[in-house]
């Protein structure tokens, strides 16, 4: 499924550009243009990228309303992170979030609130990760911090279920 959402992601069928609404030819859309010159960015400086929070895609396109619009934004998570702080950032990142993934899946529930607690934020991040980065750029996102903490403090909670069982009782 995250395949064919990719796929449909990266091409354009329907175009302002054109005077047809459909004139049979398929085009990258704006999302795979800025994709292709996030890499760019990344390519020209992938040890530490061009900084956090600096455009790393240019992709110009005419919306359905006709105005002209620019992507500055990778819209994809993963490029975006290497566009902006190459393998560097890119690692610390990844490594967070394998640390979060490592310790849920190896998470042995104390409790039953515990076991649907670790199931629902793998379920979470699986999505975050396998769908919505794949067409945005969310790594700066308050939310998915806050979820990496969530996360963080469920694994502490279970692993001291026994040293704390007032916190949360059955």
């Amino acid at each position: 499924a995250a395949a064919a959402f990719f796929a449909a992601a990266s091409f354009t069928i329907f175009s302002n550009e054109t005077k047809t609404v459909f004139d049979g030819s398929i085009t990258p859309s704006h999302r795979a243009v800025a994709w292709k010159t996030a890499f760019e960015t990344f390519l020209k400086d992938p040890i530490t990228g061009r900084g956090v929070g600096l455009p790393v895609a240019d992709s110009r396109f005419t919306d359905p309303s006709g105005n002209r619009q620019g992507l500055t934004d990778a819209h994809n998570t993963y490029i975006s992170l290497l566009g902006e702080t190459g393998i560097i950032g890119f690692a610390a990142f990844m490594a967070i979030i394998g640390f979060i993934v490592w310790n849920l899946y190896r998470m042995e529930p104390k409790k039953a609130l515990y076991e649907a607690v670790r199931f629902h934020f793998l379920l979470a991040l699986a999505d975050a990760f396998f769908f919505q980065s794949l067409t945005g750029s969310f790594e700066d996102s308050r939310h998915l911090w806050l979820f990496f903490g969530m996360a963080v403090a469920a694994i502490w909670l279970n692993d001291s279920a026994e040293d704390v069982p007032h916190l949360v009782d059955e």
